[in-house]
């Protein structure tokens, strides 16, 4: 969608805002639902939200290889109060790559997201799977289950979403009305609340919680924080299935 028609139509400016805050993970709980609903009823919406998507890739990989002294200077621009994306930046049809509109998509957020929180990470569970986006069997070289062989669970589709400063891959399994997310979360930190129940399984801490009428259960495998979430499981059943 052309820059100049998004001025003209703040109603579009406001859409490809929110589809922006979307994809980048930054999009309130609250219209978030609402928002992934309509994407899910719509092509158009789906094209544009992957554009978002591919836009902010570009970025990340292009930050990642810059040198130090770019870093740096992302850093040093960076401010406490995040401002509105501006639809000339992210209107474009297409991903651009010219050097200063990916710094500047950089520096825009303005404030470095910090390491999620398990409870934030179980929630992904509760959207929905991203329309085409095809179940992967592994993610940062860790498998993901087969859960179909293991207990008869189908396969319903995955996500790819930032939370915190986190990129996390989920895969939906579903069966007789009950569904398990499976999540794995790049590797780094992910915080741990006070107070979660945990115990030591394979010389490995595990923990679990309910969030929402689902159980929850997590532990690290080789750095990388693994948070899988079922309806109608509770916690040892799940860890059983699971880590056969």
């Amino acid at each position: 969608m052309p820059a100049d028609e998004t001025r003209r139509d703040p109603r579009k400016a406001r859409e490809l805002a929110e589809l922006a805050a979307l994809a980048d993970g930054s999009l309130p709980p609250e219209r978030r639902e609402a928002l992934e609903q309509r994407v899910a009823a719509s092509p158009r919406l789906q094209a544009l939200l992957s554009q978002q998507r591919e836009a902010l890739e570009a970025v990340r990989a292009l930050e990642d290889r810059a040198p130090q002294h770019v870093h740096e200077s992302i850093a040093g621009a960076r401010r406490p109060r995040r401002p509105s994306l501006s639809p000339r930046l992210i209107a474009g049809t297409s991903v651009v790559v010219a050097a200063g509109l990916l710094l500047a998509l950089v520096v825009l957020p303005g404030s470095e997201p910090s390491a999620p929180t398990l409870f934030e990470t179980a929630a992904l569970a509760g959207r929905p799977p991203s329309p085409g986006e095809l179940s992967p069997e592994k993610a940062w070289g860790l498998d993901f289950p087969d859960l179909e062989d293991l207990g008869g669970w189908k396969d319903a589709g995955a996500r790819t979403d930032r939370v915190g400063n986190r990129t996390a891959r989920t895969v939906y399994y579903v069966q007789d009305g009950r569904r398990i997310a499976y999540t794995i979360v790049s590797d780094g930190s992910v915080r741990v609340p006070d107070g979660t129940r945990s115990w030591r399984r394979n010389g490995r801490s595990c923990y679990a919680f309910e969030q929402a009428g689902r159980t929850v259960v997590a532990w690290e495998r080789k750095g990388h924080m693994c948070v899988v979430s079922a309806s109608g499981l509770r916690s040892r059943p799940l860890v059983e299935l699971i880590t056969r």
